[in-house]
């Protein structure tokens, strides 16, 4: 089962919407975010972070927001 948490408006290079959702995968996964968008062909594109893969994300960001 899957939540949809919200929007992100204007993000990117193309100014796209972005999906924001969240769902369970599994004993093994764990909770997970899943962020969708229309990508330029006009399909949905997605990506699904767990809770390692934001943790990692966050680390890279930090990393370079304090190279500003």
């Amino acid at each position: 089962m899957s939540t949809e948490l919200g929007y992100i408006r204007h993000s990117g290079s193309r100014d796209i919407k972005l999906q924001v959702t969240r769902y369970y995968g599994g004993p093994e996964i764990g909770p997970c975010i899943q962020l969708s968008g229309q990508m330029e062909e006009g399909n949905t594109g997605y990506i699904q972070l767990n809770k390692k893969d934001i943790l990692a994300l966050t680390k890279l960001w930090k990393n370079e927001i304090g190279k500003l």
